[in-house]
């Protein structure tokens, strides 16, 4: 049986710099996702607040794929 999983993928400003207003729209967006998905029940991954923990610790841009799945 197939499983669907919503994974919700950061984008820079989100990490970077907390208060744009990219992030702003990021941050209403994600929530209206979870809230959905919850309700769907359907299995969510959301690394945001750990790329956003990472970030503030080191510095480092982790969360930057260099090859799609």
């Amino acid at each position: 049986m197939a499983e669907l999983f919503v994974v919700l993928m950061p984008g820079r400003f989100l990490v970077e710099r907390p208060g744009s207003q990219s992030t702003q729209f990021q941050e209403y967006l994600r929530e209206k996702i979870i809230e959905k998905c919850r309700k769907l029940n359907i299995r969510l991954i959301d690394p945001a607040l750990h790329l956003k923990t990472l970030h503030s610790e080191t510095g480092k841009n982790s969360f930057i794929l260099t090859k799609a799945i």
